[in-house]
Parts: C-alpha cells; structure tokens; sequence
C-alpha cells in the first residue's frame, strides 16, 4: 500500500489540533467548494447575443415594435414559478432600504448565506444572475391586492352578477414623508383584473414610489373601447388634480404602460423634467424610436395645455376620420405634436432615459437599448412578451446592486446635464434667428409704409389694394410672440409682400428719372451761374459751388433717399437765386457808378468846353 503523503500523516504527539498538514485540508476543501460555486453560478443564464443582427419583428397589436432575437439564450431557462412563488411581489434587500423603508428581518448566519454574500461581491465579475430569495419581505400593500384580485376574479366567475364589484380604480400612496414633504409628481398606469404578469410588474415601482413619494394611480377596468382608455384615463386625471388648490395639485405625471419594469428605483423621475425656469414653456417629454413617436412612458405637465392635447387626441378618430391611425392614440398623439401649438411646448428626449428597450452588453449596445443603471425596461411591440417580461422580471426582482445603484453613481446627471446645456443652446439659437427675421420684417414693413406715403396716388388701385393685404398677412405672423415666431412662415410672407411691390417699384423708378434729370437740371445750372465769378469778392458763389458739389456726390449713391435728393436741389436753387440777386445788386450798383462816372465826365467836359470859351475872349 502506498504510503500517504507527509503532510496528510497523522500528527505527531503533541502536536497542535491543527497542524499544518490539517490547515492545508481545510483550505483546499473551502477553495474547491468555492470553486465549485462559481462554476454552478456559469449555467445560469447568459446574456450575450449578437446585437449587429438585431432587426425586430412587427406587432400590429402593440403602440410600438421591438423585438430581439427569435430565442434569448437562456429564456427557456428561466426558473419556474410555482403558485405560492408567483405570490411573491416586489422584495427589498436590507442594504438597499433608505429612510421611511422598514429593514427586513435578520437571518441566521449560515454557509450558504456566506456564500451568496460573496458572490454577491464578485457578480459584476462572474454573473448578472442572482438565485431566486423567497425570505425577503413582500410590499404588504400590493401583496394583499394581488391576493384579492385573484380571489375577487375567481369569485366573479363563479358567483355570477350578484358578486360585490371590483375596484375600477386604485390609487396607491406613499407613506407621509417625515418632513412633511410633498412630492409634485405622480405615476398612472393601466392595469386590469386577471392579468398576473402585470401585477408583478407594477409591483416593481413600489420602492421606487415609497423612496421619493410618488403617488401611482391604476385604472383597473377599461373605460373606452380598444385602447382609447389610455388618454381618457390621463385626461381625467389631469382633470381631477386641476380641480385642487394650486397647493396640493400635481405638477406633472407619468404615464407607464403595463409592460415596463423598474430596474432602478433610484432615479427619481425629477431628474429628466426640464429646468426651471429657463424651461418652464416645456410641458412634454416624449421619445421617439424608428416607428416615430412611442408613448409607452411620458411625463406630462399638470395644466391646461394638456387637458387641450389629451382632449385632442381622444377626440381625433372622430374629427379626422380619413386620418390614418396605425397605432391608434399613439398615432392620433404623433399628428398633434407636428402642430405648432403642441410642438412648441414638446421636447423630444433620448429614449433609453425614461423608455429603454430591451439590451444586455454595455459594449454592444443600440443608444436605444437598456445599461446597467438605468430607470426601467419597456417591452413594446415584443412578440414572444410574455416570456421576456417573465425574464427582466426575475432580474428585477433579485435587486442586484450592479443594476440598482445610486443616481449620482448612473449616467444620468451627466447626460442629463449636457442634454438641456444643448437644448439651451439651440434655443438661443432659434431666438437669434426670430430676432433677425423680426427685425428685417419690421424693416421691410417700415421701408414699404414710407414709400406707399409718397406713391400710393400714382399706383392703381388694386396693386394698392394688394401691397397692403400682404402688409397685413405678415404683421398678422409677426403677432406670433417669442420663440413661437416660425421664421419659415415671416420668410415666406417677406417674399410675397415682395412680389407685391413690383408696381410700387415701377413707378419709384419713373419718379426717380423725373427727379435725377432735376437734379441734373439744377447742377448744371449752378455751373452755368458761377462761371466767370469771382468767390473770393462774392460769397454767394462759393455757396453755389458747395451746395453743387454736395448734390453731384448724393447723385453717384446707389442708395440715395428722395428726400435727400429733393432737400438738395432745393438748396441748390436757394443758392442759385442768391447769387443771382447778389449779381443782380452788383450790375445795378456798377450800372450807378457808370451812369455817375458818365455824369461826372460830361459835367468835366462842359466846365472844359466853357474855359476854353471864356479863356479866348
């Protein structure tokens, strides 16, 4: 027989309890189950597959489309439930409980705790799966309704009409805050009887609610055909928390659809609202994905803008009959957005913020596509849906701490930040360019009156008739106030107010002629006036040349105003006739000197004749 190894032998007499030989034992035997639990933890599921071939499958049935791959690799694995299991509901883990939620009770030490402890501390190394924990606690509040909705389904069934009714509506709130703080949003969602996934699935917003005190109403019972309930119900409630003193109302809502999942009840739903108050005329943030507009999750201000969207779209299948609606209240939405009064107020935001589709691997990830961290999962349009939501449900429920974390720990607060720093500055932007499209209007405008006052009488009467309908079509568009202007439609109404005033430009132009061969009439008069004179000995003369000169230099303008033109050859008549009767002065006054000088020659003469005369005799 073969000797043992030296190390495994018996201790020596004396020796310590535990040896080295002992020591070694124990270590391999805990490495090698250790070993043995990771290995384990690698069938569970894993969550690869090749996003480049992603494409998706249409739903007809569904608001939106989005599927992955025909099988999820590990989909068909997910761990079956039994019926006590699927009684289990939203579990929070003590490490996880904040302020205001009870800690759950301590268990007993054991090696299989120590072990799920510490794989729980290498997860994001080895596995994103954790195993189902059936001794975390349940929300009491949401167990208890799903226990009465299966019991008060099954008793309709069998009871008949004489069953007491159902709740058509539920509205879960948070316990108070300890600060008496109140929070101004709140949550609605669609969810109706029977339904057992969806339970589990509105159950995922619990902590997520109890953490920040949002308020989640839950109409239980359809109150419109098809899915028309969705508006209606959003309506009703806008309706209802308008009817409240400004103090106690809401100020915004977001609407979930059933088939979305809270993976990260930290993120509060303030951190995706726009910025007060450089934002305050932002009352809907919606995504969009390659469908177009996806209204599976939206928040939406608490005012009357909304009331007036929602009643839009209720009311649009019957208003608008022909309008083509594929996806029915999400196609009816769509269309208003594209209208000015809504679009104006509507800000499209990144969808994987507050509606990510499906995703698994950071590094391959759609921009579309859920990470690690982010607020919730929407299965829109997904095919095999129920299977999926089956899947993302035993993730969420597990509370794993590489998918639930900290907001400030996520992307958000940055992304969140650069995406308003950029929509900020697209809108000084946007208002550079009302302002400039405002200011040459105006110009326009201005230019136009000014001229219509002096030429109006020489136009026919319907050119006048139309140069001031279409003064009136763009004054009406610049009625438009702020960044609400559409420079598209000033632009628009600029070139047919334009086109207009063809025949006002015609007769400027004949009038223009008329009045430069005045002015040129009156230049070379004044040349004509000087010629010969001398300035230095007659001021008027210099007074002509300047004047002359002045109109010579406003005739070669391009530019020139006919006010201008006119005050000028005015000026330079003024001058003109100044000279004129300064020359005038001039030859009387020389003509007296002549008639004296001629006077005074004869009267020499004559006293010459009689000198001679007296002196001969």
């Amino acid at each position: 027989m073969q000797e043992p190894f030296s190390w495994m032998a018996n201790p020596a007499s004396g020796a310590a309890v535990f040896g080295h030989g002992r020591l070694k034992l124990m270590l391999i035997a805990l490495a090698t189950m250790f070993l043995g639990y990771l290995v384990t933890s690698t069938f569970n599921p894993v969550d690869q597959y090749d996003v480049a071939s992603y494409r998706g499958d249409y739903d007809f049935t569904s608001s939106s489309v989005l599927e992955g791959p025909n099988v999820y690799p590990g989909a068909q694995h997910a761990p079956g439930r039994s019926s006590k299991t699927e009684q289990l509901g939203d579990r929070v883990k003590a490490y996880h409980v904040e302020d205001g939620v009870a800690n759950q009770p301590v268990r007993r030490p054991s090696i299989k705790g120590a072990l799920k402890d510490l794989h729980h501390a290498v997860s994001n190394k080895v596995s994103y799966w954790k195993t189902w924990d059936p001794e975390l606690d349940l929300d009491a509040e949401l167990e208890a309704n799903a226990t009465a909705v299966y019991n008060a389904t099954a008793a309709s069934q069998t009871a008949g009409p004489s069953s007491s009714p159902l709740k058509s509506e539920e509205v879960l709130e948070p316990e108070a805050d300890q600060w008496g703080h109140k929070t101004r949003v709140g949550k609605c969602t669609i969810v109706l009887y029977g339904s057992s996934i969806y339970e589990r699935t509105v159950k995922t917003h619990t902590l997520h609610n109890k953490l920040h005190g949002y308020p989640l109403h839950v109409l239980r019972q359809s109150i419109m055909d098809d899915v028309w309930s969705k508006p209606a119900y959003i309506l009703s409630l806008l309706l209802r928390e308008l009817a409240k003193p400004q103090e106690e109302r809401l100020e915004w809502l977001l609407w979930v659809d059933a088939d979305t999942i809270m993976l990260n009840p930290y993120v509060p739903l303030e951190i995706f609202l726009p910025p007060s108050p450089q934002f305050d005329d932002i009352h809907l943030l919606v995504t969009n994905d390659w469908n177009g507009l996806n209204n599976g999750v939206f928040p939406i201000r608490v005012n009357q803008w909304a009331v007036e969207l929602l009643s839009a779209i209720i009311s649009s299948r019957y208003y608008k009959p022909d309008q083509d609606l594929t996806f029915r209240d999400q196609s009816a939405m769509d269309a208003l957005l594209k209208d000015k009064k809504f679009a104006a107020h509507t800000v499209e935001a990144p969808q994987r913020w507050f509606n990510a589709y499906q995703g698994e691997h950071n590094e391959t990830l759609a921009p579309y596509q859920v990470r690690r961290g982010d607020f919730l999962v929407h299965f829109a349009g997904v095919i095999n849906r129920d299977e999926r939501i089956l899947f993302w449900l035993d993730r969420a429920e597990q509370h794993l701490p590489d998918w639930e974390m900290e907001v400030q720990h996520t992307s958000y607060p940055a992304e969140v930040k650069d995406f308003w720093n950029q929509k900020a500055g697209e809108r000084a932007a946007k208002q550079g360019e009302v302002a400039e499209a405002r200011r040459k209007a105006n110009e326009l405008l201005t230019q136009t009156d000014s001229r219509m006052s002096e030429y109006q009488d020489r136009l026919v009467q319907s050119d006048a008739t139309f140069i001031h309908d279409r003064e009136a079509a763009l004054r009406k568009v610049l009625e438009q106030q702020g960044d609400a202007l559409d420079t598209t439609s000033v632009e628009s109404e600029m070139g047919m107010l334009e086109q207009s005033l063809k025949p006002l430009r015609d007769v400027i132009e004949t009038a223009n002629k008329v009045l430069m061969k005045e002015a040129h009439d009156a230049i070379f008069a004044a040349e004509k006036d000087v010629i010969g004179q001398d300035a230095s000995s007659i001021p008027e003369v210099a007074a002509v040349e300047e004047k002359a000169t002045s109109l010579k230099s406003l005739v070669v303008q391009p530019d020139w105003k006919k006010a201008d033109l006119n005050a000028l050859i005015e000026a330079v008549k003024q001058a003109r006739t100044s000279l004129q009767q300064k020359l005038q002065e001039k030859d009387a006054q020389d003509q007296k000197l002549q008639a004296a000088k001629a006077k005074a020659d004869e009267e020499r003469k004559k006293q010459e004749e009689q000198k001679a005369k007296f002196g001969d005799t």
